[in-house]
């Protein structure tokens, strides 16, 4: 498995393009930024990705996680696993963040 480092062009919001974004995935992220979410990686995962499964990674501090399992429930987005994660990057990005993992695909269409 290939592990992905998240990329100035995830974490400036400035810099955020939508265009970018994995097809299928696109959807999620942009309903997470609507609702306030900072994202700063996702994948839709599969044959060819990172990852098996899809994910997106938000930077929030862990104290906020009921926000993001509130925001799945409303969206409907099922089998979801929420995972708190702490790490530093060469990049610049240091702290706490939310990583969503295994939400279907057909839930982001």
């Amino acid at each position: 498995m290939t592990h992905i480092r998240p990329t100035k062009q995830y974490m400036d919001d400035a810099a955020f393009d939508p265009l970018k974004l994995d097809r299928r995935i696109k959807g999620v992220v942009l309903r997470l930024k609507e609702a306030g979410f900072e994202t700063f990686a996702s994948c839709q995962g599969g044959p060819h990705h990172a990852y098996n499964r899809p994910f997106v990674s938000i930077k929030l501090d862990h104290s906020e996680a009921n926000k993001v399992r509130e925001f799945l429930k409303d969206n409907r987005l099922k089998n979801v696993e929420v995972f708190l994660r702490n790490s530093k990057y060469s990049d610049g990005f240091e702290g706490e963040y939310v990583k969503i993992v295994g939400f279907s695909l057909r839930d982001l269409d």
